[in-house]
């Protein structure tokens, strides 16, 4: 008799305690898997490591499918405010280093930047709709925009030949209102080219017009160079050694600081 009766106390216990749980349960599910419990469609936690889609996942946290459509993460802020949909990363737990999402302050670009906020005026790398990206610059104007909030913005071109340090490679600078192209290898060159046309500057300084291998300061593979305006130089004219000029009747060549000298020209066709 006293078994019966301990046993309907457990069932009366237990189910008042349902129904006063029901109402929780009700407002909140725990799916895993499906209905059809698939590969693609399970929940597996193992050893610490959680895995969606991926019944052994290998790390803390690991998203696999096998089915015909892509596999996606989303991380998304639909607030009406300027929140931002974002990544931190950390070393020091509490505060990110680096965080990288949709900085919905600055027209919805995409952002990666130190920190732990997207916004402000740091370097960041940004890409925006139209596929612009800037490097140090939060609104970039065209394809590639770099810029740094210093008087002097460089960035290198550096190869497996050259090396992958500042001093290797192709230098870019620009300094105030002064612009530069560097070849920082010392038995490098500088090609410029268009189509048949080519400059080429050797490390030894010699520039070549035509021509990949200039022998002199300047060497032109051509049949003709032209000087485009005439010029008729007094005697004593403010000039620099090495200067040419030219009119209808002579043809002038600076000799020494200041001293002119001319040659007629005489006959015809």
């Amino acid at each position: 008799m006293n078994n019966i009766l301990n046993k309907n106390l457990i069932f009366s216990w237990g189910l008042i305690a349902l129904l006063l749980l029901t109402p929780h349960i009700a407002t909140a599910a725990l799916t895993v898997g499906a209905t059809s419990v698939t590969t693609d469609s399970t929940l597996s936690l193992q050893g610490g490591n959680v895995g969606v889609g991926v019944t052994t996942p290998s790390q803390l946290f690991e998203i696999g499918s096998s089915a015909a459509a892509h596999t996606q993460l989303t991380i998304q802020n639909t607030n009406a405010g300027d929140y931002n949909p974002q990544i931190g990363f950390q070393i020091v737990a509490g505060t990110n280093k680096y965080t990288m999402g949709i900085d919905d302050t600055t027209g919805d670009r995409f952002r990666i930047k130190s920190g732990a906020s997207l916004t402000g005026a740091d370097s960041s790398i940004v890409l925006e709709g139209a596929g612009d990206v800037g490097i140090g610059v939060a609104d970039p104007a065209f394809t590639l925009h770099v810029s740094d909030n210093v008087t002097t913005t460089s960035f290198v071109l550096t190869n497996s030949t050259a090396g992958v340090g500042g001093s290797d490679g192709l230098l870019f600078t620009l300094s105030n209102s002064d612009a530069t192209i560097y070849n920082q290898e010392a038995d490098g060159g500088l090609f410029i080219g268009s189509g048949s046309g080519i400059l080429q500057i050797l490390a030894d300084g010699n520039v070549g017009i035509n021509t990949y291998t200039p022998t002199e300061k300047l060497d032109i593979d051509s049949d003709n160079i032209r000087i485009r305006t005439a010029k008729s130089p007094a005697s004593n004219a403010v000039c620099d050694a090495g200067e040419i000029s030219w009119d209808t009747n002579y043809v002038y060549i600076c000799t020494a600081t200041n001293t002119w000298k001319r040659a007629a020209l005489t006959g015809g066709y």
